[in-house]
C-alpha cells in the first residue's frame, strides 16, 4: 500500500524540494541571527507566521511572539519547525 504517494509523484517531489530549500534557508538564517555581531545589535527575535488558511495552530500561536536571544529555549521554535513551514524570524 503506497497511500497514493510515490517518489515520482509531483506533489511528493515538490514537498521534498520545498522542505529542503526552506530547511537550508532556516539554517542559514539561524546562523546569521545568532552571530555575535547580530546578537549585540539586536538582542530580540520575533517569530512570524504567514497567517493564512494553511497556517497550523501551533505556528499561529507563536506569531508575533518575541524572544530574548539570551534565552536558550527560543531555538526550538526557529523555523522551519515542521514540514512545509513558511514561518520566519525577524
Amino acid at each position: 500500500m503506497t497511500l497514493g504517494i510515490e517518489p515520482s509523484s509531483p506533489s511528493y517531489v515538490e514537498n521534498i524540494y520545498r522542505t529542503n530549500v526552506v530547511g537550508s534557508y532556516g539554517a542559514g538564517r539561524y546562523r546569521q541571527i545568532t552571530s555575535e555581531a547580530v546578537r549585540a545589535a539586536r538582542p530580540f527575535i520575533e517569530y512570524r507566521a504567514v497567517m493564512d488558511s494553511r497556517t497550523r495552530e501551533t505556528h499561529a500561536s507563536l506569531n508575533r511572539k518575541v524572544f530574548r536571544q539570551s534565552d536558550t529555549g527560543w531555538g526550538r521554535y526557529a523555523p522551519p519547525n515542521s514540514w512545509q513551514c513558511r514561518c520566519t524570524t525577524v
